[in-house]
């Protein structure tokens, strides 16, 4: 603060002169002395001489007052130590007296001392553009009154008029503005003049802080994520004003309240970072951070960010046959298909059975990239179950794929049986007379694990084989059914071997999948058949000579002939042969005498039993001439003496023989139908 004072001293006529011109005060040099009590109203407890006035009172003019005040009274006009004002009314005190004859009163006979102070106050700080009111505080320290008192500041211009300024009195003008740009200060001086006009002045300045506060925040993150993954948000807030921030709060219009940071230096940065669950579709979020500066303005700002949520995926679909046979060559195709919205680089296909199967270095987003490897189907394999893996390389973007591939193993059997009997090789062959009935089955079986359509059906000795089985050329044999063929033939005198055939093919076909079978059956058609030839020797004989008999039995079949009897109708039992051979012969001889009475005429019978217990019989006979003595006259023929046995007799045994013989070999046949 700065002070000045002038002062002047005139003659009281100048003085009166100089007030009547200045304030159309009329000021009257006559004596007078005010009173002690009008004084004292006024703050004074003397009156004085002044210019050797002694009268106690003087009239004034009408209309006129002179009063010599001091500072601090309520009359109008304060604000120098003196104040001189004509009035035409009366002035009242603010005891309520009448102050219309106010005596005059005179300060004692001390110089007088004008001063002034002004204190300026305002904001210390303020942003531009702020609503700044000033305050100018004016203030008398004098001990005289001062008037005409002009306020002005040396950047605002001039602030206002004080008309009269009491000692100790304290004006305050205020003067409205707006902040500029940057930092101001300017001086403010107020200056008056006392009773002898001296001006005193004084000065205060005042320095105003425009601060600019401001305020930064970077958000960083990842810029591309997969659905979960964790993503770590940065937000970088920096102080970017010229004055200090507090109370910074960080949030995201998605993630929420980041956190606080209490107080943030001018140009100093400070981190806060937040970890999330990548959401499943892209996001864009906007992170704010605000602080207060010291006036508690807030300032803000924002900055988004935007993740770009990636969802790759890999989709293989591995192909191939679904069937195979043993020692076929099978190629696996692997599709590989991005159906995700990301390029997948680097992308590696596996096989848990076939092994590595190649590379993709590029896979474009929904490209397909197709592989394939080619695997022979081992031996004693019933199936193969492999899976294809697809994985973007060091990363966890995977498919896989299973594969299943059947190994059939077609196979198929067919059984022919004659008789009821397999009657293979010829060894085993079924043997049967010519004129028996022989039942054929023929039974074809998939045997193998996949239906099988016969292809073709046949037999060599029944062209229409077809007719009599239960599925056809053209069926499909499931595996485990079987196709059954009956049918009945009469046995040839010829031996018959036979054969069946099947074809089958599977759903694949060619070499591996063609099976075919067949089977045989041998049929031995025998013809047991027996001679026997008799004869007598001598053929002639007269009673009591001796006639042989010779029973010579051949085998002429062709099969073996066991338990051979021969047998004489008159003579009886012949003999036996255990086994006679085709070809082989045997001769058995009976002697006897011959009577009389002997029969000319006998039947000698050999039967024989063949393989299959079938009879062949043979009969022959023998006829002898009885050369008898001429009979006595008188003798009756009739009772004439006979040799060996009742012919009528053997020839009944002997069809017995035959008939025996007969009944077995048709139950033979019978069996052999069967």
């Amino acid at each position: 603060m700065g002070k000045s004072s002038r002062r002047y001293r005139v003659a009281s006529a100048a003085l009166a002169a100089l007030l009547l011109g200045l304030f159309g005060v009329v000021v009257v040099q006559s004596p007078a002395v005010a009173t002690d009590q009008a004084c004292e109203d006024f703050g004074y407890v003397e009156a004085f001489k002044v210019d050797n006035l002694t009268e106690p009172t003087y009239p004034w003019p009408d209309g006129y007052t002179i009063a010599v005040v001091k500072a601090g009274s309520d009359i109008q006009g304060l604000g120098h130590e003196l104040v001189f004002r004509a009035v035409t009314d009366p002035i009242t005190h603010s005891s309520g007296k009448d102050l219309s004859h106010i005596h005059f009163c005179v300060t004692p006979e001390d110089p007088n001392n004008p001063d002034i102070e002004i204190v300026k106050t305002g904001a210390e700080t303020a942003h531009q553009g702020d609503a700044i009111t000033y305050s100018f505080a004016v203030t008398n320290t004098g001990d005289v009154g001062l008037v005409n008192v002009s306020v002005d500041d040396d950047v605002l211009g001039h602030i206002g008029d004080i008309p009269a300024l009491a000692v100790d009195e304290t004006v305050t003008l205020e003067f409205a503005t707006v902040a500029p740009a940057d930092d101001v200060t300017n001086t403010a001086t107020a200056c008056g003049i006392d009773s002898e006009l001296t001006e005193v002045c004084d000065d205060d300045d005042h320095t105003l802080d425009v601060i600019h506060p401001d305020i930064e925040i970077e958000k960083t993150g990842a810029e591309t994520a997969e659905e979960g993954d964790q993503v770590e948000y940065s937000f970088e807030v920096t102080n970017t004003g010229d004055v200090a921030l507090t109370n910074v709060s960080v949030d995201d219009d998605v993630l929420g309240h980041i956190g606080d940071i209490p107080s943030l230096a001018v140009d100093a940065s400070q981190t806060l970072t937040k970890t999330v669950s990548a959401p499943a579709e892209d996001v864009r979020n906007e992170a704010t951070a605000c602080g207060d500066d010291p006036l508690e303005l807030e300032v803000c700002d924002d900055d988004d960010h935007t993740i770009d949520i990636q969802h790759p995926g890999l989709d293989i679909v591995k192909t191939g046959a679904t069937l195979a046979h043993e020692g076929d060559e099978v190629t696996y195709t692997f599709a590989v298909h991005n159906i995700g919205d990301v390029v997948l680089n680097n992308v590696s296909v596996d096989d848990d059975v076939l092994g590595h199967i190649g590379n993709i270095e590029s896979l474009a987003v929904d490209a397909t990239t197709e592989l394939t490897k080619t695997m022979t189907v081992a031996e004693n394999t019933d199936e193969v179950d492999n899976e294809a893996t697809a994985c973007v390389v060091e990363t966890e973007i995977c498919d896989t794929d299973i594969h299943h591939l059947t190994v059939i193993h077609p196979a198929l059997t067919i059984d022919k049986k004659v008789g009821g009997g397999d009657h293979k090789p010829v060894d085993d062959a079924l043997v049967g007379h010519a004129g028996d009935d022989l039942g054929y089955t023929v039974v074809v079986t998939n045997t193998g694990d996949t239906p099988l359509e016969i292809t073709a059906l046949s037999d060599t000795l029944n062209a229409d084989l077809l007719d009599s089985c239960s599925q056809g050329v053209g069926s499909t044999l499931e595996p485990g059914a079987f196709i059954t063929c009956v049918y009945t033939t009469t046995a040839e005198n010829v031996d018959t071997h036979n054969v069946v055939s099947v074809t089958g093919v599977d759903e694949i076909g060619g070499d591996k999948g063609t099976v075919a079978g067949s089977d045989e059956t041998f049929v031995r058609v025998i013809d047991p058949e027996i001679q026997i030839v008799k004869t007598a020797n001598p053929e002639s004989v007269e009673p009591g000579q001796a006639v042989t008999y010779t029973y010579e039995v051949t085998n002429i079949g062709d099969t073996d002939l066991v338990d051979v009897v021969v047998v004489d109708d008159k003579l009886g039992d012949i003999g036996t042969i255990d086994l006679l051979a085709p070809g082989d012969s045997t001769t058995f001889t009976q002697t006897v005498t011959i009577q009389a009475d002997s029969p000319r005429t006998n039947l000698a019978v050999a039967c024989g039993v063949d393989e299959l217990e079938l009879l062949a019989c043979d009969a022959d006979d023998a006829t002898i001439a009885i050369v008898l003595p001429l009979l006595p006259e008188g003798r009756d023929t009739d009772t004439l003496p006979t040799t060996g046995f009742n012919v009528l007799a053997w020839v009944a045994v002997a069809t017995a023989l035959i008939a025996a013989g007969l009944n077995m070999a048709g139950t033979r046949g019978q069996t052999q139908k069967s």
